[in-house]
């Protein structure tokens, strides 16, 4: 964290001298020791964070791919005479960290034709245009990549 601070007051500048530079150490530093003091924030942490950056980048790279193909699937809707015909559906998802739930409720809602109405714990609720959209959606590769991101940084 530190060093994404440093490079953030670098970007932010524009410029690279040895006096920006220091004042950016020093900024950095201090910044980083509040959110280590007050946000419960840990250099342990940040040694985790850094593992899970790769299946972060491909979570992204997923989620990327699912918005083509949802956006195809929605304009092939709109081109035929079929007719949108909603459903609501209800199912459980085995993620223990409410961050990562949010993540995915998220991603769900991106996707076009889907939108996660609630959220109960690990129960969703989410609104698809048609069934076929929010099928296999409790068991997707999304899903099971934010799995594997939780047990990389609970591990």
């Amino acid at each position: 964290m530190f060093i994404l601070f440093f490079l953030f007051w670098i970007f932010l500048n524009g410029k690279f001298t040895l006096e920006l530079v220091i004042i950016g150490l020093i900024l950095s530093a201090i910044v980083y020791a509040f959110a280590c003091f007050f946000l419960s924030f840990s250099f342990k942490k940040d040694i985790k964070l850094c593992k899970c950056i790769p299946l972060l980048l491909f979570y992204v790279l997923v989620l990327i791919l699912e918005v083509v193909k949802s956006n195809l699937n929605i304009i092939s809707l709109i081109w035929s005479s079929k007719h949108p015909e909603p459903e609501i559906v209800h199912f459980k998802v085995d993620l223990n960290t409410r961050f990562l739930r949010v993540i995915y409720a998220n991603s769900i809602t991106l996707t076009p034709g889907t939108i996660t109405i609630l959220i109960d714990d690990d129960q969703y609720v989410v609104h698809a245009l048609r069934k076929e959209y929010a099928s296999g959606i409790n068991n997707s590769r999304l899903l099971h990549i934010l799995q594997k991101i939780e047990g990389v940084y609970n591990a």
